[in-house]
């Protein structure tokens, strides 16, 4: 049988916007009830989708339209919407049809359902955790309580494998990030730790670059301090270099001055633990910008006006060069710590900013400090003093002039844990 032109394109459609609205509610921020509707209103779509859509006349267009109804579920699940196990049943009608699919999209298909299927798992093992921290009436023994939470962990352990294996055997390197990235997080969770870090070495070295910015920040965050509590300071410092790069990014890369302000207390201790690991891996100079990272970044931008590279923008292109000095004039003026409402300016700036970091070559635009930045606070009788407390030790960093002026000098000090 074969489907008349008008329906397939129907169906599309209503999987396009499904796959659109989906995307458009991880932008809604923490307004439950907002994404909540979003969520329902891609269900719908993809239901409507699956009217049309059969795996008995096209199955490559069934299953994308298939992927796309168990991902709307799986993100229901993680607002308290639904079951696991619909989520579950949803994913295995792909998986059981995995022989008549064809071999070009076979490995992304099948590695997305274990992969979702494992998400899932995942949101049910950590809301069962929370409920037995929660509960002080608890009859049960301690073990007994953590088993029942380890077991759909140990579930999602197996469907993030599964996941791993069908990705590798495709070409989609975001999928084969992503894979790793999951099964990492969950082997972590399980304490089954020299696994969980030998795969996220493999994932530092291999594949990090495909994955998408929070996932690198996650990711990043986890491993640098499971190194950092054994000592490691090389590997953790290549960890948390990854993650402050996509904090930066994640930070600078949304738009409004509240998103920033969420992003930014988020990722509050970072900046401290990574300048520890940093420092004690012998990279003083990218332990005082981590720490500067973390501590001014609204001053900082409001600053850019009076210290942007000249060389770097001049690679710009001028409409954009000229929006850019005027917005960041414009944010020098408007009130600190201001709303959208109240200050307008920031997201202007952003907006304009995301356009710069487009061009090839940019992608980082203004994203982290630099050694330009810290320079001038630096006297030749007033040098920096950083004091950084974190869980490895504390961390003292004295920043000074070196002769002439010219080149900042580093000495620190790793005081024990306390």
């Amino acid at each position: 049988p074969t489907m008349p032109s008008s329906h397939n394109s129907k169906a599309m459609i209503h999987t396009n916007l499904a796959t659109a609205i989906t995307r458009y509610h991880n932008l809604m921020g923490s307004d439950k009830e907002e994404r909540i509707q979003a969520l329902e209103e891609a269900l719908s779509h993809c239901e409507e989708a699956l009217t049309i859509r059969s795996p008995d006349i096209s199955l490559v267009d069934w299953a994308y339209s298939q992927l796309n109804f168990a991902q709307v579920l799986a993100l229901l699940l993680t607002l308290g919407q639904g079951d696991v196990r619909e989520v579950e049943e949803a994913c295995q009608s792909i998986v059981d049809r995995q022989a008549s699919i064809d071999s070009s999209d076979k490995a992304h298909f099948v590695a997305m359902a274990f992969d979702i299927r494992g998400s899932a798992l995942q949101n049910s093992a950590d809301k069962l955790s929370v409920e037995s921290s929660d509960s002080s009436l608890s009859l049960e023994p301690a073990s007994a309580t953590l088993a029942s939470g380890q077991l759909p962990l140990a579930q999602a352990c197996k469907e993030f494998t599964n996941a791993l294996t069908w990705a590798l055997k495709g070409q989609n390197n975001q999928l084969k990030a992503r894979t790793t990235a999951n099964l990492f997080s969950v082997l972590s969770k399980l304490g089954v730790e020299d696994q969980a870090m030998s795969l996220g070495d493999h994932f530092l070295h291999n594949m990090q670059h495909h994955a998408v910015p929070l996932t690198r920040y996650e990711y990043g965050s986890k491993l640098g301090y499971m190194h950092a509590m054994k000592k490691e300071w090389g590997p953790a410092a290549a960890a948390y270099r990854v993650a402050l790069a996509a904090a930066n990014l994640l930070y600078h890369t949304n738009i409004g001055a509240a998103e920033q302000r969420q992003q930014s207390e988020s990722s509050r201790y970072l900046c401290r633990w990574a300048a520890y690991a940093l420092a004690a891996s012998g990279d003083t100079e990218g332990a005082m910008l981590s720490l500067e990272d973390g501590r001014a970044k609204e001053l900082r931008l409001r600053s850019m006006s009076a210290s942007m590279d000249e060389e770097m923008l001049r690679a710009i292109p001028e409409n954009l060069r000229s929006a850019y000095q005027s917005a960041t004039e414009a944010l020098s003026r408007s009130p600190l710590l201001a709303s959208d409402a109240e200050a307008p300016t920031t997201r202007t700036l952003n907006i304009i900013a995301d356009a710069i970091r487009e061009l090839p070559g940019h992608r980082n635009f203004a994203t982290a400090a630099k050694v330009s930045d810290i320079t001038p606070a630096v006297e030749d009788d007033w040098p920096l003093l950083y004091v950084n407390p974190t869980p490895y030790g504390t961390l003292l960093l004295l920043v000074r002039n070196g002769e002439g002026g010219q080149q900042l000098q580093y000495g620190y000090h790793l005081i024990g844990e306390l």
